[in-house]
């Protein structure tokens, strides 16, 4: 069956533009939304109600308000609407619905009825009404709205016994749902063919039928008539038109997995049967023993039946039952209550052994496994258990007999079918399931389910493969996986030494699914089946004169309903040969069942979209390898496409990442996301698909991108892995395979990059960071989009530093734009470091301008890249081009960053200076009380760095300060360069500031440095010294130093004399000066001397003890001795001494290599 292509919304509009509009669309759903009574309507739902009743809004709500009233009223019409069900299946036989394909000349829409099987007993107007209006709802949603629709009915094969099945109220509520609720434009109600009881009918129907159905409504008898009404070329061949027969037309087109030769008439009553490769062995009635075989006829290319053996006297009670082991030609048979085995493979069938304690038995089982050694040698284990009245015997076939496997287990009742797998024994009674578990000492019990819950029906039970059973419950299949009661086995026995067993669903292999390929879920049969065959993929199940053939874990929209096999008259048997071949039986006939050729089977499949069945086909075919790989793949990819147009895209996405698909053609499925749109996808061009991506909307363009963008990213580890593998970026030769390799990293990147702009904007950033995508279509799209952040992290990460620049500045000062102002300028830009200087100069600039505290950021900040900038250049830059924020910049340098260069020192000295000499001939300095403050602090930082700074060029700088300015400034370079007469000048003579002189001795002075010794002496001098000229020219001298000041240097004398030479202090001291004025000095030099002399002799003892202390050591450690001869050896290598060897004594006594002595501990 093929999946439903519902009709385009779109196609609908332009299809009736001008009539059908979207706003009366859109009220109509606003409405049906606001009725909480009814469910969600579609918009096509609601197209086709309006369309129906001629754009009439409010029609339109009756429509739907009766149209759901019904639906919710009449549940024996709409309620059971499962293909799989017996009622619909034996409708669809009954029933022939076809939609002819020409529309009439006026654009109506022909519907043609047909009952096909006159079979009254097969009748059932409620089930044949519940698939019509299932096939008139497909109708509908697939070709959306027409002009009209013509209704033809044809009463040939209705007659008399169709009568009584038609029910009066089922009739009524039929018209009532065709005159007031489908939403169809009825043109025309015909009936062809009318039969002579017709006007019973018209009797029951004529009180229902209003007028407006009675002036459309036309009898006609003969088909010329009909063709007055409707043209000759719409109708089928049948009716004398011109389209096709109506056998094609039929909307049911089932898969034939099997055909069925005719049957072979059988002389002898079947009782029992058993299929082996294309033979088959049948036990009768009678007790004779027959054993066929089917072989191919290459004229007719049919499968012949020929007689191989028959043993008239075989047995004389019936063969109840016949089993085979092929490997060793051995045929197991019940007879008489007893098993016996003959060998088959002779004339005769010869009896090998007959079981004696088996006597009485009532059904057997054989278990046969085979295993090959890693010599080839094949190994047979066959095991047999037997049903014994009450009781389950075990055996296991080893030299020609049957020996003793376990004891025999006790039963509550007699079984009617039983089967062995491993060590689990499946055993059915007449109302319930059993399951033993032999493999332990004492056989554990589990109690299943009954075999059904309402009725009584046969026991059934097979072997669907290794571990799984599969039994019948009434119309259901269930599996029965014996690994689960393995798994549950800690979980101890009830009171009667019975496990308890989980819930029906468990037995399932649903619990097991991740272990299995195939998902055994239970399946639903329209009845219960009387015997079930395996041949994988289809479960074979025989009931009442027909086969269903069905299939697990296809897919929900297929169903598992595959092939309806009818006419089985009366089988009542069903046995596998091989793969492909089975045989069916009733008591006197046989039928041949074989499987159609599986390319056949695929080519079906694949037109029906039926993708899971023609995989398994495939994988169990024959066919060569490589093309049956070829196929595998392309059914995979036909798939996962077709998965795509259904809409599922998490699963079809899915597909395509395990089949490994080239992600550019996967990403050619999504209109607009490759720039090359135009380009033919590959699928297509290869024929695997022929259809095209449909339309999508808003929200399921939306799931379908997120989709893609889970599939993407998956892919794209895999191509990033396979890229360093490659080398690239690493250092390795850049080869043709990983250039295709970057080219679709950049193609993925590019792409998730698009569907992030659609989807989730906040994934676009971490995209563009990894660096693949492709710059021209990356930029397009995000301009498209407006994303200048993001295009700035593309450019940055892309190396397009410039464009990102020019973008900053440009969008700057656009109000609104999240580039606006000056930050994400600056932060660019101190991220682009050395490499990029010149970038950082030329776009620094305008920040600078407008911006300057920020701007200086650029250069100032602390993060590497700004750190390791060439500072010499970008002083340079500042000097020449934003000179004001040279200081700043200069101050950062040297005191945040500890610059020790003399350039920046110098220079910021030399700022410091221009900046003092500009303030001080400002003419508004004096009524500036800001410019004073400025000029005060600038001052005290100039004097503070020339104190402080350690890398200044003293010389140079003073050469570049004025003699009749910046005195102080001057002192204290003056000082650096150890010149303090004249910088003690400065301040005594020219400032007048004894103070200051007196702190800059104290800053000055070191005692251990003969340079600064003695600045206290040469303070004392100058003041005692009144100058008779200035020390410079132009610069008058000050007052205060023109008189010696005697006061000013006892002061000195007092508070620093232990920093004062005596000596030199009393010979430049004047003789007026009173002895009692200089005492406190002498008694504290001549304290500070004595203390010195005294602390030297102290300091000398203390040495001379220590002396001698060490000169005993010394012969104590040389009275010692030791010996080394040609027998001593290193006490860390253990190799000798040589005459030429250096050696150590360690402080232990130990004689070591010189070499060696690091490597002691």
């Amino acid at each position: 069956m093929k999946s439903i292509q519902f009709a385009s919304v779109e196609e609908q509009y332009r299809k009736y533009e001008g009539e059908l509009l979207p706003s009366e669309v859109q009220r109509l759903g606003d409405w049906c939304r606001s009725q909480p009574h009814l469910p969600p309507v579609s918009e096509q739902e609601l197209i086709l109600f309006l369309h129906s009743n001629y754009n009439d809004a409010e029609a339109a709500r009756r429509t739907i308000e009766a149209y759901y009233s019904f639906r919710t009223s009449c549940k024996n019409l709409f309620s059971n609407r499962d293909l799989s069900l017996r009622s619909i299946q034996q409708a669809m036989d009954v029933l022939d619905l076809a939609c002819l394909p020409e529309l009439t000349p006026e654009g109506y829409r022909v519907l043609l009825v047909k009952i096909v099987d006159p079979d009254a007993s097969k009748f059932s107007l409620s089930a044949i009404l519940t698939f019509a209006f299932m096939c008139v709802d497909i109708l509908l949603w697939e070709e959306g709205c027409n002009n009209g629709s013509l209704l033809i009915i044809d009463m040939d094969g209705i007659h008399l016994g169709h009568l009584p099945k038609l029910g009066i109220f089922t009739l009524k509520d039929l018209l009532y749902f065709i005159q007031e609720c489908l939403p169809i434009r009825l043109k025309g109600l015909h009936l062809a063919n009318v039969v002579p009881f017709i006007d019973r009918i018209m009797t029951m129907i004529r009180p229902f039928m209003k007028k407006e159905l009675l002036g459309i409504f036309q009898l006609h008898t003969r088909m010329d008539t009909l063709f007055q009404q409707i043209p000759q070329r719409c109708l089928p061949a049948e009716y004398g038109g011109m389209a096709p027969p109506r056998k094609e037309l039929r909307g049911v087109n089932m898969h034939e997995a099997y055909i069925v030769y005719p049957p072979e008439k059988i002389s002898v009553q079947i009782e029992s049967m058993i299929g082996f490769e294309n033979k088959l062995i049948l036990g009768t009635r009678q007790g004779h023993l027959l054993m066929y075989s089917f072989e191919l006829n290459s004229e007719t290319g049919k499968l012949d039946l020929q007689l191989l053996q028959y043993d008239k006297n075989f047995s004389k009670k019936p063969i109840t039952q016949v089993d085979v082991l092929p490997e060793y030609k051995l045929l197991f048979s019940l007879t008489d209550g007893l098993l016996n085995v003959n060998d088959f493979g002779r004339h005769g069938f010869p009896l090998i052994h007959s079981a004696v304690k088996t006597k009485g038995a009532t059904v057997f089982a054989l278990d046969v496994q085979v295993s090959r050694s890693l010599t080839s040698d094949v190994a047979v284990v066959c095991r047999v258990v037997v049903a014994v009245k009450r009781k389950l015997q075990c055996y296991y076939w080893k030299q020609n007999q049957l020996l003793t496997l376990i004891n025999d287990i006790d039963l509550n009742d007699v079984p009617r079918t039983v089967a062995l797998n491993n060590t689990f024994i499946c055993v059915g009674y007449k109302t319930e399931y059993v399951l033993f578990d032999i493999n332990g000492d004492q056989p554990r019990k589990i109690d299943l389910f009954p075999t059904s819950s309402s009725k009584s029906i046969e026991p059934c039970i097979t072997l669907i493969e290794d571990n799984v059973f599969a039994v019948v419950k009434d119309e259901l299949l269930i599996t029965i996986c014996t690994e689960k009661y393995q798994q549950d086995e800690r979980e101890g026995t009830n009171m009667s030494g019975s496990v308890k067993p989980p819930d029906l669903a468990a037995n399932t292999a649903a619990a097991l699914g991740d272990k299995r390929t195939m998902n055994l879920k239970a399946l639903n049969w329209s009845e219960p089946f009387q015997s079930l065959v395996w041949d994988e993929p289809y479960a074979i199940g025989l009931i009442n004169d027909a086969l269903e053939v069905r299939v697990f874990d296809n897919d929900e929209d297929k169903g598992t309903l595959i092939q309806t096999i009818p006419q089985m008259q009366k089988a009542r048997f069903l046995v596998r040969g091989k793969q492909g071949l089975l045989y069916a039986a009733s008591v006197s006939h046989l039928w041949c069942i074989q499987a159609v050729d599986i390319a056949k089977q695929r080519e079906h499949l694949l037109k029906e979209e039926n993708f899971q069945l023609a995989l398994k086909l495939t994988n169990i075919s024959d066919e060569n390898p490589e093309f049956k790989a070829t196929k595998i793949h392309e059914i995979q990819t036909r798939h996962a496409y077709n998965l795509f147009v259904q809409k599922h895209f998490r699963e079809s996405m899915r597909e395509f990442a395990v089949l490994d698909t080239d992600p550019i053609e996967v990403i050619r499925l999504f209109p607009g996301l490759l720039p090359d749109n135009g380009k033919q996808n590959k699928l297509i061009g290869a024929g695997i698909i022929s259809k095209p991506v449909p339309p999508l909307d808003e929200k399921e363009q939306e799931h379908a991108i997120l989709a893609l963008i889970d599939y993407l990213a998956e892919k794209r580890w895999g191509v990033q892995n396979e890229l360093k593998k490659s080398g690239v970026g690493t250092g390795g030769v850049e080869s043709a395979g990983s250039r295709n390799v970057a080219a679709l990293l950049a193609i993925i990147d590019t792409t998730l990059l698009k569907c992030y702009l659609q989807t989730s904007d906040s994934m676009v950033a971490s995209v563009l960071r990894m660096n693949h995508c492709y710059l021209e279509e990356s930029e397009r799209v995000l301009k498209k989009h407006d994303k200048y952040v993001e295009l700035i992290i593309l450019y940055q990460t892309k190396g397009q530093h410039k464009r990102a620049l020019q973008l900053l500045q440009q969008q700057a000062d656009v109000p609104g734009s999240p580039l606006y102002g000056h930050d994400r300028t600056v932060q660019y830009l101190q991220q682009l470091g050395t490499e990029h200087k010149q970038l950082v100069f030329e776009f620094a600039g305008w920040v600078l301008t407008k911006h300057p505290e920020d701007g200086l950021k650029i250069f100032i900040e602390d993060i590497p890249e700004v750190r390791n900038l060439p500072r010499a250049e970008v002083l340079d830059y500042l000097l020449k081009d934003h000179k004001a924020l040279v200081v700043r910049y200069l101050e950062h340098v040297v005191n945040v960053w500890r610059e020790e260069k003399a350039l920046f020192h110098n220079i910021l000295i030399q700022q410091y200076r221009e900046k003092l000499l500009a303030l001080k001939n400002d003419k508004e300095l004096e009524s500036d009380a800001e410019k004073k403050a400025e000029l005060a602090t600038l001052n005290e930082k100039l004097l503070r760095f020339l104190k402080t700074s350690k890398h200044c060029h003293a010389e140079k700088l003073l050469g570049e300060f004025p003699y009749t300015d910046l005195f102080e400034a001057r002192a204290i370079i003056l000082g650096r360069l150890a010149k303090h007469e004249k910088a003690l000048a400065i301040f005594v003579q020219i400032l007048g500031d004894y103070d200051k002189a007196l702190a800059y001795c104290n800053d000055t002075y070191d005692e251990h440095e003969p340079l600064h010794s003695d600045v206290y002496v040469t303070l004392m001098k100058i003041l005692l010294t009144p100058p008779t000229a200035p020390p410079y020219s132009d610069v008058q001298l000050h007052p205060r130093c023109l008189t010696p000041d005697h006061n000013m240097v006892l002061r000195i004398l007092e508070e620093h004399a232990s920093k004062i030479n005596p000596y030199t202090a009393l010979q430049i001291l004047p003789d007026n000066i009173p002895l009692a004025r200089i005492k406190h000095f002498l008694e504290m030099s001549l304290k500070y001397y004595l203390e010195k002399k005294h602390r030297a002799q102290v300091l000398k003892g203390l040495h001379y003890a220590e002396h001698l202390q060490i000169m005993e050591q010394k012969m104590h450690y040389e009275s010692k001795h030791f010996l080394v001869s040609d027998l001593s050896v290193c006490a860390v290598c253990k190799k000798k001494f040589s005459n030429q060897s250096a050696f150590v004594r360690i402080p232990d006594g130990s004689i070591v290599h010189f070499s060696c002595q690091d490597r002691t501990c």
